[in-house]
C-alpha cells in the first residue's frame, strides 16, 4: 500500500480495517484485502496526526497529533463512532494522559482498558 508516505498500522481484530498512519498526511483506512487507502477525513487535521491504534471492536481510535487546541508539543486524541460502518465522531483531546511535554505513539490493549 502506498500512499505516499505510509507508516505504522493497526488493523481491528477481524481484519476488516486496516487504519496506517499514512506519515503527516494523517489516518487513512483500507477495506481488506486490501483496497487503495481511503483518508479519514472525519478525523485528520490539517496538523501531523500519528500512530492510529485502534480497539478491538474498533470503536474507538487514539491518536497522536500536534493539532491546535492540545496541552502540549503533541497530545493524545480519541475518536469514537457508534459501529463499524459510520464515521468517526471529531477527535477529542484526552485530557487524563497530556501534558504540557509531548505523549506519542499511544496503544491500547485488546481489551481496551488500558492504554500505553
Amino acid at each position: 500500500m502506498d500512499d505516499g508516505g505510509a507508516g505504522d498500522g493497526a488493523v481491528i481484530r477481524d481484519g476488516g480495517v486496516m487504519m496506517d498512519d499514512g506519515g503527516s498526511g494523517g489516518p487513512c483506512a483500507a477495506w481488506g484485502p486490501w483496497s487503495a487507502p481511503e483518508r479519514q477525513t472525519d478525523i485528520n487535521s490539517p496538523s501531523d496526526d500519528w500512530r492510529a491504534s485502534i480497539t478491538a471492536d474498533g470503536l474507538e481510535i487514539y491518536l497522536h497529533s500536534w493539532r491546535p487546541g492540545g496541552m502540549g508539543q503533541g497530545d493524545i486524541w480519541v475518536a469514537s463512532r457508534l459501529d463499524t460502518t459510520a464515521s468517526f465522531d471529531p477527535a477529542v483531546l484526552l485530557a487524563e494522559v497530556s501534558s504540557t511535554s509531548a505523549e506519542f505513539d499511544p496503544f491500547v490493549s485488546a481489551d481496551g482498558l488500558t492504554l500505553l
